[in-house]
This record gives structure tokens, C-alpha cells and sequence, in this order.
């Protein structure tokens, strides 16, 4: 009864919202970083991409032949620079895109993954600590493999699984293949594998719970049956047997991540604060706290961001996640920014990866809250777009620009905050919003300039490496979008995308936001949805007028110009692509000027941005700003037609 009363008291206290912390107020300044970024110069070390192509063969045993094969090369890597690393950095993420071949034909102890997994992520470390001026790319290729583990962890992987079989009775079907191939040659596909279980037991075994799960990693059938120790049968429990599986795949699920998934916050973590599991097959699992970062004020924040993350996927206040996660960060930055921590050895790499992983539980926490934050008060979304900035400045190396930006920031929600709490009319309101849509500007720009180099950066590495591993070329023609998005700037632009019409109403701007600031001339063609389109040809240059945008579509071949209703933000597919490929795209606030460039359908039009960059002007037949009477409805004075 005693022991029933702890557990209804503790379920308790977790449904309570987390308590708000208070945080330290702290100069954006300390946040500077003026080297470790990307340099975006397109450059890469072509004999160690030859290499790397020349060793894959090898490295598709095993990954343990894998991970050997790029310890080997990882110090001429180093030596090479930014040249090298990028080239290590490409490989890592086609294999995380599971583009490469992991297993063929070979056997492999999951101890000796786990062991040359670490040995990997152990040098990124080192040389993360002693070349400051590569820390953004090897940030970037640690977030693409595991943390890796001692003999001991990945011998786990080997050892439970068969426990897990015994206790639940469950030695046949996908169950025995998933074991064989565990036992064969484990990868991180089997974090997947087993939350898809984890899922299609908690949708009361529905087995579309499960396929669903795998298609978010791009697990198919054809995948799982490609496996040495293929997996060709479909999970297929009783009702009796979902208590006790839910209990142990879920203890075996911190197994797997303990070697695979390196930016798991629960895992990542444990390997920071320390953890155990007990003993299996007579060995148990002991990690010890990292003695100078496991203070008790970061297990303390751990703890209440883990609750915030639950209270906001709830629908609750996304800052009681968002607070702790970042001041979590911050207690990280005497050893990830090398600010005075002591010196810990090898256990940086395990910092790290907890930084990494508060990074990516700010970006889901985000993503969740985004239909909420376009429906709050526009100044609590200014506060909360400032916390996402100061995630990305802490990930980011030459962060000056971002830094003003969250110096801007701030200071219009703490304006925000004021006018709040005080009687104010629409000029003081205005007055603020303004402040908040300047400093969204300018982050806009930054942004988009980030896009441009990092794209810069992977393209020709992408390309020259990707088509010698044979790469799917659909593959390489998004790979530079997929690691812009991928990167704490995307939620970045999610939460910009959602604030600007709130400010534009609220400070009574103009009707333009220019994505892509080229000039272009094609005829115009007016449709209803971009994707109704996107894998049409034009035969001439056009400019396309489309009500809707969702971001994700392709640019169609022939169109100069992109004018749209919806507002897709800044590092959308369709926005990179239209940077990119040097298209005008903008969005267009006002329904009249809309209705007023739609009348000109079939004609041949002018898009000419301003200078300035906050208005545009649409003319018939190519002539200048101002030209022929008739369109002056659609390239009236900003005051008139409210463009500016």
C-alpha cells in the first residue's frame, strides 16, 4: 500500500507543471565566437575522397570495418583541415541517410562495433578540442554516428535480447529474425526497430504503428530483408505478452542507444550523470558521473527539461522546456566552448553528444509548439524565437551576427514585456513590433546567408563522393538542403515563419517578404497550388503566381519567379532552392496587389525588388518600376498600395 501511494504520489508530481527557473542574466556577448565556422569555400581533399571511395568496398562487412577504416583516416583528415573532415563528414551522413551498404556477408560481436564506434567518436573529440577552427564540421559529423561504448555496453546489445525472448515467450517469427540479426551485425536501424515494436504494442498492435514508425527512417521492407540475418516476417504478439514486452523493450531500448544514438537525451544524459542496468548474463552495467560536469545544478536542470519536454507535448508552455535546456547548455560551455573546465580526458566526446542532444530536444520541442505560437501573443513569441536564436549562437562558430541579433531580440521582448503589463495605445504597441520585425530582418538575412554557405560547403564533396559510392542522384540533388534543415538554424526560420504576419499586423507593415532578391522577367502564369505544378516544364521563362506554397515542392524547370500568398520560411526546401538557383521568390500580404498581378496572366512581367529589400514591384512587359499606367495598381507607391 505504502509502495502504491509513492507511485500515485510520484505520477503526480510529474503530470504538475515544471517550475520556471530563474535564469542568470548574462550579456549576449558571452555567446561570441569568432572562428570554427564553416568556411563554405566548396574545397575538399579529392585523394582522401578517392580513398574513402576506393575503401568502401571493405567497410561494407561491418561497421566495426567501417569505423576502423575511418579511424585510420581521421588524422589526415585533421591534417587536411576543413578539406578533410568534410569529406569524413559526407560518408558519416550518407550512411545515417542509409545510403551505404552496413553488412554484407560477415559476422560481428556487437562489443566490437560499440569499441571502434568510440575510438571514432573519441578522436572527433580530441580534435574538436585542439582545432578550435574546426568545431562547427566536427560538431556536425558526431551528430552523424553513435556515442559508442566499452566491450561491456555492446556486449549487452547481444546478451538482453535473448532475456527479452525468454521472459515473453516470444523465440519465433520477426522476434528470432530481429536476434539473428542483433547478434549478427547490429546498426542503428535497431533503435528504430525497436521503438516501431514499442509503438505497435502501445497502438494496441496495430501493425500500421509499426510501418509507420520505420518510414520515418527510411526503413522499408526491402531494407529489412536486406539484411545478412534478413527480418522478412511482421511482429505478431498476443495481448498477454504486451505488459511484460512494453517493460523490457523499453530497458532495452537504453541499450541500444547507449551505443547507437548519440543525441538521444535520456542516453546522452545517463552518460554524463552516470548510470546502471542491472546485471545480464552476469555482467552489469556501471557508468560513473563525469565528476566535474555532473554537478547536481545540471542533473537538477536535466531533470526539470525532461519534464518541460513532456508538459509541452501536453500543450503546455513551451518555455518551461526551453529554459532549462539552454541554461543546461550553458552549464556544458566550460568544455564545449573550452571556457575553464577541467581537463576530462576522453569523456568530452560524451559532453558533447549531451550538448548535441539538448540542441536537438530544443528543435523538437519547437517543432511541437509551432501551431501554438502562431496563435499566442506576439511577444511571447518573440521571447520564445529568442531562446531558439541563443541555441543556435551556442552551436554556431563566427556567431557575431547571430549574437546582434539576440541582442536585438531580447530587447524587444523585454519591450514586449513592458507594454504588456502597462495601458498602452497602438503606437506604443506598434513601436515595439517594429523593434521585433527589425531584428527578425536582419536574422532573416543571416540565415539565408548560413543556407548559402553551408550549401556551398557540401555540394562538391556531396557530389564528387556521393556518385563514386553510387548514391541515388535524387539523394545529392537535396543533400545540401537536407543538412541545412537538419541543423538548429531550421526551427530558427519555423518560428520566424509563424511571427512575421503576427508583427506585420501588429505594427501595420507592408505586404512583402522577399525570400530570393533577383530580379526576373518571364510571362506571368497564375495556378493555385505550386505542387500542382512542381514537375511541369515551362518552355519560356515564367513567372508563376501560386495562392499556395507548402515548402517542401520543387522549383518546375523554366520558372524565373516565384510570388506567393503563404509565407514559407527562410530554410524551406522551395526557399534553399530558390536561393539557390538565383529565382525572385517573395510572399505577398495584400489580397489586392495579389488580385492586381493576377490580372496580368499572360503577359510578360518585371519583378524588380527594392534596394532596401522590403518591397516589390510587378510590371507588364519588362519595363522599369513606374512604366506602363495600367499596372499601376500592382507597382503603386509603397504608401498607397502598402508594399512597402
Amino acid at each position: 500500500a505504502d509502495a502504491a501511494a509513492a507511485a500515485a504520489a510520484e505520477e503526480a508530481a510529474a503530470a504538475m507543471p515544471p517550475e520556471r527557473i530563474e535564469r542568470p542574466a548574462r550579456p549576449p556577448e558571452l555567446l561570441r565566437s569568432d572562428g570554427g565556422a564553416m568556411c563554405g569555400a566548396g574545397a575538399f581533399d579529392q585523394r582522401l575522397a578517392d580513398d574513402v571511395a576506393g575503401g568502401e568496398s571493405g567497410c561494407q562487412r561491418s561497421l566495426m570495418h567501417r569505423f576502423n577504416f575511418a579511424s585510420d583516416l581521421l588524422d589526415r583528415a585533421a591534417e587536411a583541415g576543413e578539406k578533410g573532415i568534410v569529406v569524413l563528414f559526407t560518408w558519416f551522413r550518407f550512411m545515417a541517410m542509409r545510403q551505404l551498404v552496413i553488412n554484407k556477408n560477415y559476422n560481428i560481436k556487437p562489443r566490437e562495433i560499440s569499441a571502434a564506434q568510440e575510438k571514432v567518436t573519441v578522436r572527433l573529440a580530441r580534435i574538436y578540442r585542439d582545432r578550435p577552427e574546426l568545431r562547427e564540421i566536427v560538431r556536425v559529423t558526431l551528430a552523424t554516428i553513435g556515442r559508442g561504448g566499452n566491450g561491456a555496453v555492446g556486449q549487452r546489445i547481444r546478451d538482453e535480447i535473448l532475456d527479452v525472448q525468454k521472459r515473453n515467450n516470444c523465440k519465433g517469427g520477426m522476434m528470432e529474425e530481429w536476434h539473428q540479426k542483433l547478434h549478427n551485425n547490429t546498426c542503428p536501424d535497431d533503435v528504430a526497430i525497436c521503438e516501431a515494436l514499442l509503438e505497435y504494442i502501445d497502438g494496441g498492435l496495430d501493425i500500421s504503428k509499426y510501418w509507420a514508425r520505420l518510414a520515418k527512417d527510411r526503413i522499408t521492407k526491402d531494407r529489412l530483408a536486406s539484411y545478412d540475418r534478413r527480418i522478412t516476417s511482421e511482429p505478431s504478439f498476443r495481448g498477454d505478452q504486451c505488459a511484460g514486452l512494453r517493460r523490457d523493450l523499453r530497458e532495452y531500448l537504453k541499450t541500444l542507444k547507449a551505443v547507437h544514438s548519440g543525441a538521444d537525451l535520456d542516453s546522452a544524459a545517463g552518460a554524463v550523470l552516470g548510470y546502471s542496468q542491472s546485471s545480464c548474463k552476469g555482467v552489469a552495467v556501471q557508468v560513473a558521473p563525469i565528476a566535474p560536469v555532473a554537478t547536481a545544478q545540471l542533473r537538477k536542470l536535466l531533470g526539470l527539461a525532461q519534464r518541460g519536454a513532456e508538459h509541452a507535448r501536453q500543450g503546455g508552455d513551451p518555455v518551461l522546456a526551453l529554459e532549462p535546456m539552454i541554461e543546461a547548455r550553458w552549464e556544458l560551455r566550460p568544455w564545449t566552448a573550452f571556457a575553464g573546465g577541467a581537463d576530462i580526458g576522453d569523456k568530452l566526446k560524451d559532453v558533447l553528444y549531451l550538448d548535441l542532444a539538448l540542441e536537438g530536444a530544443v528543435r523538437t520541442t519547437i517543432e511541437g509548439c509551432l501551431a501554438r505560437v502562431a496563435e499566442a501573443w506576439p511577444g511571447d513569441a518573440v521571447r520564445i524565437a529568442a531562446l531558439a536564436l541563443e541555441n543556435l549562437a551556442m552551436s554556431s562558430g563566427a556567431n557575431h551576427e547571430l549574437v546582434l541579433c539576440l541582442k536585438q531580440f531580447r530587447h524587444a521582448a523585454d519591450a514586449a514585456a513592458v507594454a504588456s503589463l502597462a495601458s498602452t495605445g497602438d503606437e506604443q504597441r506598434r513601436e515595439w513590433a517594429l523593434l521585433a520585425k527589425a531584428a527578425m530582418d536582419r536574422l532573416q538575412r543571416e540565415l539565408a546567408s548560413q543556407s548559402e554557405r553551408w550549401t556551398a560547403a557540401v555540394r562538391a564533396p556531396a557530389e564528387g563522393l556521393g556518385r563514386r559510392l553510387h548514391v541515388a542522384e535524387a539523394i545529392l540533388a537535396i543533400f545540401p538542403e537536407e543538412v541545412v534543415r537538419g541543423g538548429p538554424a531550421a526551427p530558427v526560420a519555423q518560428l520566424l515563419r509563424a511571427l512575421d504576419p503576427l508583427l506585420r499586423k501588429l505594427a501595420n507593415l507592408g505586404a512583402w517578404q522577399i525570400i530570393s532578391p533577383v530580379r526576373a522577367s518571364g510571362r506571368l502564369a497564375c495556378v493555385d497550388t505550386l505542387a500542382s505544378v512542381q514537375l511541369d516544364t515551362y518552355a519560356e521563362a515564367t513567372v508563376l503566381l501560386a495562392r499556395h506554397v507548402g515548402g517542401d515542392e520543387e522549383i518546375p524547370e523554366g520558372v524565373v519567379g516565384l510570388i506567393t500568398t503563404d509565407t514559407p520560411d527562410v530554410l524551406s526546401h522551395v526557399a534553399v532552392r530558390a536561393r539557390n538557383e538565383k529565382c525572385f521568390f517573395a510572399s505577398l500580404m495584400d489580397p489586392t496587389v495579389f488580385d492586381a498581378i493576377s490580372a496580368m496572366q499572360g503577359s510578360v512581367v518585371l519583378c524588380s525588388p527594392s534596394a532596401a529589400g522590403d518591397s516589390v514591384t510587378v510590371t507588364r512587359g519588362g519595363a522599369d518600376a513606374g512604366g506602363a499606367t495600367d499596372d499601376a495598381a500592382a507597382s503603386r507607391p509603397a504608401a498607397a498600395a502598402g508594399i512597402a
